[in-house]
């Protein structure tokens, strides 16, 4: 029983890593900002020479991560315990975001 109950812990545990941690506030936070960066500052900016390497494809992954993982019948619809056809991976990634402000963003705080 102890074993079984590890078993299913990990489990759950990897998936709100991939979906919260991976998923919600490393890719989909980071979309707004590079849509404002690309939008807003000009090619000499010294912010856009910064970050442009690293924005340069994130709108573009993260729209094929919604079509191929999260979508209904997606791979992460299939292979994850949360999904399976329900709504699960959306509920996940709704309260992730329901308590996320900006100033949560602080890293040193967070150490």
């Amino acid at each position: 029983d102890w074993l079984l109950a590890k078993f299913w812990f990990r489990n759950a545990d990897a998936q709100v890593s991939q979906l919260v941690t991976h998923l919600a506030q490393s890719h989909l936070i980071l979309e707004p900002f590079a849509v404002g960066m690309f939008r807003s500052l000009s090619l000499a900016h010294p912010i856009h020479k910064l970050m442009k390497e690293n924005l340069k494809s994130i709108i573009a992954i993260d729209t094929l991560g919604r079509e191929v993982l999260i979508s209904p019948g997606g791979s992460a619809d299939i292979s994850l315990t949360v999904g399976h056809g329900s709504n699960g991976i959306i509920e996940t990634l709704t309260k992730a975001y329901q308590n996320y402000s900006y100033k949560g963003m602080n890293y040193k705080n967070d150490l």
